[in-house]
């Protein structure tokens, strides 16, 4: 299990709220309070993935739904009810958690349609980004369709191995180390040119 604590004044002092099993955690932007955590309960990972949520800083843990693979979670930035999580199906809550709905399976079988990483619009918007391999996608209905943005790097093996978002930017990390600029406003006027 991990240790979770909290600081509110940038590291100088830190409080012990909970425990988390998860090998992930990520908190919600718009309230600290919430945070969703990934967990395995069983040795077989790929069969028995879920997320659990917290709504006091991790004190006390939630299950909310388990899927197979599961990779990411994303919270709008806009709206805190939006949670999205993905692997290889996308599953979204537009009640912060309390429940979800699948809007996309890939099925299984197929694991060279995974979502690895996942973020919603840092605008505002409800598009959501993800990365499959080397290649950006993008997603306006929550998920259930999806648009390829950009292929990222020289070849699908240098896949995405993670990704931000500042303003009209989208910044990559693949697995080789090697750091690429993708100019959204540059992509969108020239999408919607064509």
């Amino acid at each position: 299990g991990y240790q979770i604590i909290r600081t509110e004044d940038f590291g100088k002092t830190w409080k012990y709220e909970g425990i988390t099993e998860g090998s992930y955690l990520k908190s919600h932007p718009l309230n600290s309070e919430i945070a969703i955590s990934q967990q395995y309960s069983t040795v077989d990972i790929l069969d028995n993935q879920s997320f659990m949520i917290s709504y006091d800083y991790g004190k006390k843990w939630e299950h909310t739904s388990n899927f197979v693979s599961a990779n990411d979670v994303a919270f709008h930035n806009i709206n805190s009810d939006i949670i999205a999580l993905v692997g290889d199906k996308v599953i979204i809550s537009k009640d912060c958690g309390k429940t979800w709905e699948v809007t996309k399976n890939w099925g299984y079988e197929n694991k060279d349609l995974y979502l690895i990483q996942t973020e919603f619009d840092t605008r505002g918007s409800d598009r959501l980004y993800a990365t499959r391999s080397n290649i950006l996608l993008y997603s306006d209905d929550f998920g259930a369709n999806w648009n390829e943005l950009c292929v990222v790097g020289e070849s699908s093996s240098d896949y995405i191995a993670n990704f931000v978002q500042q303003n009209d930017k989208i910044y990559t990390i693949t697995k080789e180390y090697k750091v690429y600029e993708v100019d959204l406003e540059l992509l969108e006027s020239s999408v919607e040119e064509v």
